[in-house]
């Protein structure tokens, strides 16, 4: 299955663009599957994941949920400001 994922904050610096694709196996792959395959694959990613949102489109999603081929899961990591 291939899945978008759209970076945000330190995942764009990280993931080297705003986007980057990624290859999951499996046909029910959740979004779990989605953020492990991304910490294998990009280092540096893990220590951020555990405070990350995850969106499908404009829909905040646990971790478990299901997702579909193409699908594009943002992340986004906590923010802070002055």
């Amino acid at each position: 299955m291939r899945v978008t994922i759209e970076c945000y904050g330190i995942f764009r610096s990280l993931c080297g663009g705003d986007e980057y694709p990624i290859e999951v196996a499996g046909d029910d792959v959740t979004v779990a599957a989605v953020l492990d395959a991304l910490a294998a694959e990009v280092p540096g990613t893990a220590d951020h994941l555990p405070r990350t949102a995850c969106a499908l489109g404009y829909r905040l999603v646990e971790r478990d949920e299901t997702i579909a081929d193409g699908a594009r899961v943002a992340l986004i990591p906590p923010v802070s400001g002055g």
